[in-house]
């Protein structure tokens, strides 16, 4: 079937190609499905010295900002194109194997599944478990109101306005509670997590987060989303972190 790879970047070329670049060259993805996403045209100008000579090295300006990164990919694939999309700081995907957690063996069989899933039920959005953890893993999969992770998603592409997400922060549960509402159905597959460090890498679309603007974010959803957001009490991190209801 074939899939595109989009990968959003700002001020990491050298990140982007130690994890996420090395991490599909691990996984045999063709150079021509993968394109990386810069804010304007000095990022590129930085972005193309970087890779020269790179297995992947075609890059695109898109828009400033992590929204319009994502607002840039959508616009840039063609109506219903499958596509997943990768943060620059992807290191691995991994399974669930009874207790233990082991690389995923090949991430194209794997992607292409996901997408005719999709298509089968109707879904737009597919993604995998937000945390690398065999505790909170499960050899299912959902295709009700999820969470998909920011960091690793599939998409198949809507060019209705709706689909775009309004936040600067918290926009991968903006985009989860939204694209769910549209489509009825999300799919996650809950024996899979992406490695990645969640706000511990310099740099980045992210950058300018702090707690303020992530509490005015989860304000914002829970307003707009009325009965699927709660606050997750367990997690410690210094930013407020919330859950979405699979029930309201």
């Amino acid at each position: 079937m074939g899939f595109h790879v989009a990968i959003p970047s700002y001020q990491r070329s050298e990140l982007l190609q130690q994890k996420t670049l090395s991490f599909l060259e691990r996984q045999n993805v063709p150079a021509d499905y993968v394109t990386i996403f810069v804010a304007d045209e000095a990022e590129a100008q930085v972005y193309r010295s970087a890779l020269i000579g790179k297995r992947y090295s075609h890059v695109v300006v898109g828009r400033p900002t992590l929204r319009g990164a994502r607002r840039a990919i959508i616009e840039h694939y063609p109506q219903d194109a499958p596509v997943l999309c990768l943060d620059d700081d992807v290191s691995d995907l991994m399974r669930l194997c009874g207790t233990r957690l082991v690389p995923e063996a090949d991430l194209m069989a794997t992607a292409e599944d996901a997408f005719a899933l999709c298509k089968r039920s109707r879904a737009r959005l597919w993604g995998v478990g937000p945390v690398p953890n065999h505790f909170f893993m499960r050899e299912t999969v959902s295709n009700g109101p999820s969470f998909i992770v920011g960091c690793f998603y599939g998409m198949l592409v809507d060019k209705d306005e709706r689909r775009h997400t309004t936040l600067a922060f918290k926009e991968d549960y903006e985009r989860s509670l939204q694209w769910f509402a549209m489509d009825g159905v999300t799919i996650r597959f809950n024996y899979l997590a992406v490695k990645t460090k969640f706000y511990a890498s310099i740099g980045g679309l992210a950058s300018a987060r702090t707690v303020q603007a992530q509490q005015e974010a989860v304000v914002a959803l829970a307003a707009r989303f009325p009965g699927r957001v709660r606050l997750n009490k367990r997690r410690t991190s210094p930013y407020p972190e919330i859950l979405i209801k699979t029930r309201r």
